[in-house]
């Protein structure tokens, strides 16, 4: 058996084994049992870690990233400059009401 990925929690282990296991490759995931009655204890125990055969360890490690694809790019994407701009509006339109009250102008 050989180690193909290691994961933190109980629902990425089954997750992952499941995929594998509907692609035809049996897999094992250890500490599973562990982690999912004392769920604090993964990072301890350096997480769950899935085994499958050589054999399959190639076509294993492909269905795996296919299920789990790698992260974006690092960088400001177009949701979070959005989530920017409507937080700087709020904090004006709120700058401006305060100033408003001050100024007796708004009641």
């Amino acid at each position: 058996m050989k180690r193909v990925t290691t994961v933190m929690r109980v629902a990425e282990a089954d997750s992952i084994c499941g995929g594998l296991k509907m692609n035809g490759i049996p897999s094992f995931a250890s500490n599973l049992n562990t982690v999912s009655m004392v769920p604090y204890l993964s990072s301890c125990l350096g997480g769950i870690d899935i085994f499958v055969h050589e054999k399959d360890y190639a076509r294993a490690k492909e269905i795996i990233t296919r299920m789990n694809p790698p992260p974006p790019k690092r960088g400001k994407s177009k949701l979070h400059l959005s989530f920017l701009l409507a937080v700087f509006l709020l904090k004006a339109k709120t700058k401006a009401i305060i100033t408003k009250m001050k100024m007796g102008r708004l009641k």
